[in-house]
């Protein structure tokens, strides 16, 4: 599969199969993509939908998360990672979270990503999302359809990026985006203090509702 997170093991044989069958044994996810889907105790009624306008474009984006934390705690239920937009009415899915990639609403209107790409470079990007850049070559990995507005970090030093940028490991490198670990942690409590809590709905219900289950 084109988004493969870094817990799957090549080594090992994996079967995909319909998932949405509560019955189906453990071993037979590969651990993978989403969370509500593949693994940590897989739960149909605790996948939670809503709709956001994230661009405030007057369409919609369709939202998937959690209802309730998963029991490792690892994925908190305000987070999302897998999300929808219409282009020419058709449904065109944007956003592929995982195990090192949360994405969740700021009360300021931005979408943020927390994630990591190893010990060293971790953080949150500060994005805009515009459907018009949604490039249709994507991966299926991560997100596209977004510019960084900012970024909040660790990338071998603490950083902290205050404009909209395109290369961050050149960004990195500027001194006048480094900072210390006093600034990091004072803005990082500003920063999360953003994050919106997500109403979800329940997809259970809706499939239930609609004769899908």
């Amino acid at each position: 599969m084109s988004y493969q997170n870094q817990r799957y093991d090549f080594s090992k044989p994996a079967t995909v199969t319909n998932l949405a069958f509560k019955e189906i044994p453990n071993t037979a996810f590969i651990n993978v993509g989403s969370y509500f889907e593949m693994d940590y105790g897989f739960d149909l009624n605790n996948v939670g939908y809503t709709y956001v306008d994230l661009n405030s474009d007057g369409s919609f984006e369709l939202i998937f998360g959690v209802m309730n934390e998963v029991p490792d705690g690892e994925f908190p239920y305000d987070y999302f990672e897998r999300a929808y937009t219409l282009i020419d009415n058709k449904p065109v899915r944007f956003i592929e979270g995982g195990s090192r990639v949360l994405f969740w609403l700021g009360n300021d209107g931005y979408t943020y990503e927390s994630g990591s790409s190893g010990a060293a470079n971790s953080g949150t990007w500060k994005l805009t999302f515009n459907s018009s850049n949604i490039d249709s070559n994507w991966d299926g990995w991560e997100k596209t359809g977004f510019s960084n507005e900012a970024f909040l970090g660790v990338w071998d030093s603490y950083i902290h990026i205050d404009h909209p940028f395109d290369d961050i490991d050149s960004e990195a490198n500027l001194s006048d985006n480094q900072i210390t670990t006093d600034e990091f942690q004072s803005l990082s409590n500003e920063w999360n203090s953003r994050r919106v809590v997500i109403d979800w709905l329940r997809l259970s219900d809706y499939l239930s509702n609609n004769k899908l289950l």
